[in-house]
């Protein structure tokens, strides 16, 4: 009898998270991360969302809303980096090869 195993990621909050990885003392803080123009909040923390920010609210209404939070400029090549480390520790669980876990 063949064994299947399934199992579920959430990458929910993966910006705000993959700043905490680089700066551990924003744990627990309220954290946006915003655009290219630093003008809209584009991922936020858990935290951050008990406030009532929403994705694609612009930083003065989520100052506004959430005003001890910090807010960061997002960082894709980092976000990226991590993403390829998380779907490679993923891939040690697939036995079946030919699903490309990464590129």
């Amino acid at each position: 009898m063949q064994r299947i195993m399934i199992g579920f990621g959430d990458a929910d909050a993966f910006y705000s998270s993959a700043e905490v990885v680089r700066r551990p003392w924003l744990k627990g803080v309220p954290l946006g991360v915003l655009g290219n123009q630093g003008a809209c909040v584009i991922a936020r923390s858990y935290s951050m969302k008990r406030f009532g920010v929403k994705v694609g609210e612009p930083i003065w209404e989520a100052r506004e809303k959430c005003p001890e939070g910090v807010y960061v400029k997002r960082d894709f090549r980092w976000y990226e980096s991590l993403s390829r480390r998380m779907l490679g520790e993923l891939g040690l669980f697939s036995s079946d090869r030919r699903i490309p876990l990464h590129r």
